[in-house]
């Protein structure tokens, strides 16, 4: 190849090949006017084959020719596309929308301040959240939930410990403890026990009521099937020692935990060890299920612990959800029970660093609804530098922004 496309004179190029090769050399003819490769191909086509060197260098020869696939992408070619016309319209259509928001744009932002003072001038209060989430609803669902969303000003290294247990005065949850308290007639805590169960037959006949005023034709079997939980019936079972036979017979059954007085508990083990025990609902001192006769709180205390409270916990972001109602409940016990969760979670922040023995009160019972005397100024305040924000927001529905001032007074 260094022989035929040499740029010395092709007398000593023929000189050269006719040393070597003399019938190779007689073949070629020299066209000043062609192209190196086009002599080099008749020269390979006019060999014979006693000339190995044209034909293996001439057959390794590579062609200086551009393919169509080349051709078509060519910068010239990429170029066109970037400016056809669909491109050009939707560039086009960018600037102009550019150029109309920019007006806008050059607008002064409201600073913090003013934002503040918008977000608080659109805030309600608790009866006017609830009122525009049950008038939001579509279809009339009263057992939807209404659900709170606490925004906390608790660091994200403390948010893990940010948790607790409290007791609605009116429980949201639908599924609840089923309880058989076995207590003698006439003893201060089968009186408590009676005071409990009629309170709660009360509540649930309003409810039946405003259910069945609620409901409409064509939905009767929707509405039994999500008030279910509070169709079923009282949740206290109450008895003396006539109600042990009824157990053993399976005539009482749905319990799932049993409470006794200490009067009863020799006759209840004799009769129902064998049938409680291995089902692990058998009433044990220890576990706090054997209350005294004669105490009525100490009775209240064990029903409202069996119960069992409902656990609120912080996430990451140091932000709390919970129910707090049922939209059938009425702005008085949705108040109560948005009371009871913010106490619980101001009481609990001021003692996230404390370890349990300095406050062995903490992690113990569950906190309960105490009817307090309104927050002064300066507690106010300080309820408000742990409570950044209150939502209050519905099962399927939209949310409301609390007025602080109204549920942390």
């Amino acid at each position: 190849m260094s022989l035929l496309r040499s740029s010395a004179p092709f007398s000593l190029t023929r000189a050269a090949l006719s040393s070597l090769y003399p019938t190779a050399s007689s073949s070629l003819s020299y066209t000043p006017s062609a192209s190196s490769s086009t002599a080099l191909s008749a020269a390979s086509s006019s060999s014979s084959s006693d000339s190995p060197f044209l034909l293996s260098h001439s057959s390794s020869c590579r062609p200086f020719s551009t393919t169509s696939p080349a051709l078509k992408k060519s910068h010239r070619a990429r170029g066109a596309t970037r400016k056809s016309p669909r491109n050009q319209a939707l560039l086009a259509s960018i600037s102009s929308s550019s150029t109309t928001s920019s007006p806008s744009s050059s607008k002064p932002t409201p600073n913090a301040a003013n934002q503040a003072s918008e977000s608080e001038s659109k805030a309600l209060t608790l009866e006017q959240a609830c009122e525009l989430l049950q008038s939001s609803q579509k279809k009339p669902r009263p057992m939807n939930a209404f659900e709170l969303h606490v925004v906390t000003t608790v660091s994200t290294h403390q948010t893990n410990a940010l948790r607790g247990r409290i007791n609605f005065p009116r429980d949201p949850r639908l599924k609840k403890e089923k309880l058989l308290i076995f207590a003698e007639e006439g003893s201060p805590a089968a009186e408590a026990a009676k005071s409990l169960l009629s309170v709660e037959i009360e509540t649930l006949k309003k409810t039946a009521e405003k259910l069945s005023v609620v409901s409409e034709e064509g939905e009767g079997v929707e509405k039994k099937s999500e008030g279910g939980a509070e169709s079923e019936g009282p949740s206290i079972i109450l008895g003396g020692s006539e109600l042990i036979s009824s157990v053993l017979n399976n005539r009482v059954s749905g319990y799932t935990k049993v409470l006794c007085t200490n009067t009863i508990l020799g006759e209840l083990s004799r009769s129902l060890a064998r049938s409680l025990g291995p089902k692990g609902l058998m009433p044990n001192p220890r576990r706090g299920t054997v209350v005294p006769a004669d105490d009525a709180k100490a009775m209240e205390a064990a029903i409202r612990e069996a119960r069992g409270g409902a656990d609120w916990r912080s996430d990451k972001v140091g932000v709390i959800r919970g129910a707090v109602g049922r939209l059938h409940f009425s702005p008085k016990e949705v108040r109560e029970n948005v009371t009871t969760l913010l106490d619980a979670v101001i009481n609990k922040v001021p003692t996230l660093g404390q370890s349990s023995s300095q406050n062995p009160g903490v992690g113990g019972a569950a906190s309960v609804y105490v009817k307090r005397e309104p927050r002064s100024p300066n507690e106010l305040r300080k309820a408000s530098s742990i409570i950044k924000q209150v939502h209050l927001s519905s099962t399927q529905g939209p949310g409301v922004l609390l007025d602080l001032k109204d549920v942390l007074a």
